[in-house]
């Protein structure tokens, strides 16, 4: 019996072991951290004259926090492709640690709060640049979290599904409202129809149809008419409240259409 008591809490004890590793990086070593990439990009970024005044500005590995690092690094004299392959080579090491980079912040699944680094370039003035680096020794660190929504203007995974479904409400209502103004404007011209029907179905009556374009207007006259369509001789275009405009190209026509695209007039 007491066999069986010490190996259930040697299991235990194993279970909270291998729990507390999945929740720390354990140390970060140069080829995976994104400080040590920042320092060697802005030492690459910068002519030749300006290295040794980088290099002494790039020393040090930024300052250590318990659960995270932070760095920043004020750089000048770059230009715009050495300021691009800075995005790119931190997309890059946030892809070979499996996660997902956003632009700023490396995540880890991307839906969740588990940050890996941040990185983010400000223009400052006259040509320099500041690159705000920041790692986590232990992923999922509060106080690391914390850091980033204060000082790196993260959001985190609640706010951001928030902000999301805000824009999908706002979206399928601004659908409904669009649906619903189509439904009440199909309804006025289906009574408009109703109301102008007979006098439409008179040979001889004059009507009009706004072009597709909006642009211009066509007016002709009854010639016949069937249950479904009218005839129409389409004698002249022109153009809204300028009578004296009027549009190249047209050939007065002969046409058979539906009664719900033109009007009295």
């Amino acid at each position: 019996m007491r066999m069986h008591h010490t190996t259930g809490r040697a299991l235990t004890a194993l279970a909270l072991a291998v729990s507390l590793a999945g929740c720390a990086t354990g140390p970060i070593n140069t080829e995976d951290s994104a400080i040590s990439l920042g320092k060697n990009l802005v030492l690459q970024s910068v002519p030749l004259g300006g290295m040794a005044v980088q290099a002494l500005v790039s020393a040090g590995d930024g300052e250590a926090r318990g659960s995270y690092r932070s760095k920043s690094q004020l750089f000048c004299q770059t230009n715009a492709q050495a300021l691009l392959n800075i995005r790119e080579r931190f997309a890059a090491l946030c892809r070979r640690k499996g996660a997902t980079f956003d632009g700023q912040f490396c995540l880890s699944p991307p839906w969740s709060d588990n940050v890996l680094f941040s990185a983010k370039l400000e223009y400052r003035s006259l040509g320099c640049h500041m690159l705000h680096v920041s790692e986590a020794v232990t992923v999922g660190s509060p106080d690391y979290l914390k850091f980033l929504v204060n000082e790196a203007g993260y959001e985190k995974a609640q706010v951001r599904a928030d902000k999301l479904a805000e824009r999908l409400a706002a979206t399928a209502d601004a659908h409904a409202n669009a649906q619903a103004e189509q439904q009440a404007i199909q309804a006025r011209e289906m009574a408009r129809l109703e109301l102008e029907l007979p006098q439409l179905r008179k040979r001889g009556a004059r009507v009009c149809q706004m072009a597709s374009s909006n642009l211009f207007m066509y007016r002709g006259y009854v010639e016949d008419f069937t249950d479904e369509k009218l005839k129409i001789a389409v004698a002249e275009a022109f153009v809204p409240n300028a009578p004296g405009m009027r549009p190249t190209g047209f050939q007065p026509h002969t046409l058979w259409d539906p009664p719900i695209r033109w009007r009295l007039c």
